[in-house]
């Protein structure tokens, strides 16, 4: 863990600043492309980082390449030892924004749903952060960073399409797409229409996929 801080700086871009957060810096609070670096996250113990290693596996994220540099586990734990945002989109160079986006999600995830240890660490350091909140931060549309869809909203009868044919056609996305089962009317009828993206595993990030791609919807026939 040590090593950390360099690792960290060396996915930072030429015009960004690694600065260690200290009472002397606090001034650099939302300046740009200034990094702002809390050391006291890394006080985690061998056993909490494990299960924090351990916990993270089942929240893959596709999107992030540096595992040569940084492990996804550091730069998730990189995420929370950054005051608010700073570290971003912005200020690294190649890692966009749906990637710290589904890290900050898994984070939130295991916040609540890890080992005790694990909970307790993360919700002591991360503060209210959380994806939501690194979208506003940065002005970036949840829309944007979501999978795109191939529904043709000309083609539906809005005032005539029962919930599950919305549904359905909504998630009716691309091959990078896992089935989930749901009971229709008739219990014994299984419809294996319903769909979430393959990036979330958990329970709760598939909600959290659902919600986006309700907000799609709405936002398309606005």
């Amino acid at each position: 863990m040590d090593k950390l801080y360099t690792n960290i700086a060396s996915l930072l871009s030429t015009k960004a600043r690694l600065i260690e957060y200290t009472e002397l810096t606090q001034n650099e609070i939302g300046k740009e492309n200034v990094v702002l670096w809390n050391r006291k996250p890394l006080s985690i113990e061998n056993v909490t980082y494990n299960e924090f290693k351990v916990a993270l596996k089942k929240r893959p994220c596709k999107y992030y390449m540096y595992n040569n540099k940084v492990s996804y586990t550091d730069f998730c734990i990189a995420l929370i030892c950054c005051i608010e945002y700073s570290l971003n989109s912005k200020v690294t160079v190649g890692i966009e924004d749906k990637t710290f986006t589904a890290a900050w999600r898994a984070i939130e995830v295991m916040s609540t749903t890890s080992t005790d240890r694990v909970c307790l660490w993360i919700k002591e350091h991360i503060a209210d952060r959380s994806a939501i909140g690194y979208c506003n931060s940065l002005g970036i549309t949840l829309d944007n960073i979501s999978l795109s869809t191939n529904i043709s909203y000309n083609t539906l009868s809005i005032n005539n399409i029962t919930d599950r044919e919305l549904v359905d056609n909504i998630l009716n996305t691309t091959n990078t797409i896992v089935k989930i089962q749901y009971y229709g009317e008739d219990e014994d009828n299984i419809n294996n229409n319903g769909k979430v993206w393959r990036t979330t595993q958990s329970p709760e990030a598939q909600l959290y996929d659902l919600q986006l791609a309700h907000d799609e919807f709405n936002n398309s026939i606005l």
